[in-house]
């Protein structure tokens, strides 16, 4: 599985690597920080599964012109969105994009993995993989 992180956190990259683990038979965990490097990367790349964008990083008022720079590029790709807490679903700036998924950063590894196997595969392919 191939995935993008629009980040500047590091860390998050290590954690959202190691979560991946055993989802799929290989995952990559790409970051950056710059929403044009993120849809230059989907230009190049259209075998990506997944976008994770991090919250924390570009806040609720950036949101939508961050999903907005990559969304031509968006057509088989997931998206989500990593929320410092379920509060921040209620912020306007989420009301305004499309998102597959919202989940807290703090969810526990093996709810994550059940949760966004659930939004890649549904909960026929998801059931298989487990």
């Amino acid at each position: 599985m191939k995935t993008l992180l629009i980040s500047d956190n590091a860390a998050l990259q290590a954690d959202l690597d190691r979560a991946l683990q055993g989802l799929d038979d290989f995952t990559e965990v790409w970051r950056t920080p710059v929403p044009r490097e993120a849809a230059w990367f989907l230009v190049r790349d259209a075998d990506v599964d997944v976008v994770f964008v991090d919250l924390s990083w570009c806040g609720h008022q950036l949101l939508p012109a961050v999903i907005n720079t990559i969304h031509p590029w968006l057509e088989h790709t997931k998206v989500v969105l990593l929320l410092n807490r379920l509060d921040d679903l209620g912020q306007p700036g989420l009301r305004r994009v499309r998102a597959d998924l919202c989940v807290p950063r703090s969810t526990p590894p093996r709810t994550f993995q059940a949760v966004l196997a659930e939004t890649l595969w549904g909960p026929t392919q998801q059931a298989l993989a487990a």
